[in-house]
């Protein structure tokens, strides 16, 4: 019976070691799992990340480009502005002078002559004016397209600015990301090798058990068989020593018959050595 517990027991730690082992297994490919997961998310962040930078840097390019345009029309605007007001004064000048040789030409009528030629002074006097309202409309023109070009500079500056602090908050953000992100992996990875370090004690353990079990089993076995061959030993000689005394009893009985004839020996009871014997 303690043969057929200690092989029960034995089957019982061998199946528990199979367990231990296919958990170990199965834990292994989990932590493999995992890791690659890990390494999956990981790139599709950085994919992510690299993918809004350059969303954020076309954005930034487009609207250089359009404060570039509208910087451009401001001054093609002036420009025309300005050739305009020239051409003006030239078509003024021109005249002013067509009128002044027409007031010298014409000496026929002095007063007629003064007054053209004081028409021709305040006509002069307003073109002067003109031209002088024309020269701080230019300036004042001048002035807006300066102060326009710092508003644009300033904007562009202003966006620059705001696209350094989205890309750093965004970096910022990242980098707390990975940062937990590692921190939970690592974590996570502490409590796998702490599981996988009690799994391997178990095993370790279990291991230790069957071999004790084992050398209890042989122990036994051996003991077992060494006490089968005493006891068949001890059989064999009880054996031995009946056929001795079968042989001794029979040798007295020939011994008996040949001196007191066969009669006086079938008369002789059955000694106790003889009986139970065939």
């Amino acid at each position: 019976m303690t043969y057929l517990r200690l092989e029960e027991r034995e089957r019982e730690n061998a199946s528990l070691t199979r367990q231990l082992e296919n958990a170990l297994t199965d834990l292994r490919r989990q932590q493999d799992n995992v890791r690659d997961k890990q390494a999956a998310k990981a790139a599709k962040a950085a994919k992510a990340a690299k993918a809004a930078k350059a969303a954020k840097a076309a954005k930034a390019a487009k609207t250089n480009r359009q404060l570039r345009y509208s910087l451009t029309d401001r001054d093609k605007q002036a420009a025309k502005t300005n050739r305009q007001l020239r051409y003006s004064l030239t078509d003024r000048d021109k005249q002013a002078a067509k009128t002044n040789r027409q007031l010298r030409y014409s000496l026929t009528d002095r007063d007629k002559q003064a007054a053209k030629a004081t028409k021709a002074a305040k006509t002069n006097k307003q073109l002067r004016y003109s031209l002088t309202d024309r020269d701080k409309q230019a300036a004042k023109a001048a002035k807006t397209n300066r102060q326009l070009r710092q508003a644009l500079t300033a904007k562009a500056a202003k966006a620059a600015k705001a696209a350094k602090a989205a890309k750093a908050a965004k970096a910022a953000k990242a980098a707390m990301a990975a940062k937990a992100a590692k921190a939970a992996n690592a974590a996570k990875e502490r409590t796998m090798q702490t599981r996988l370090v009690d799994l391997e004690s178990q095993l370790s353990q279990t291991r230790a058990e069957v071999a004790r079990l084992k050398r209890e089993k042989e122990e036994a076995e051996r003991k077992f068989n060494s006490r089968l061959y005493d006891l068949k030993d001890r059989l064999e000689q009880s054996h031995s020593t009946n056929r001795s005394m079968q042989n001794y009893v029979q040798f007295l009985k020939n011994s008996y018959a040949n001196v007191f004839g066969e009669s006086t020996v079938n008369m002789m009871p059955n000694t106790p050595m003889r009986q139970g014997y065939p």
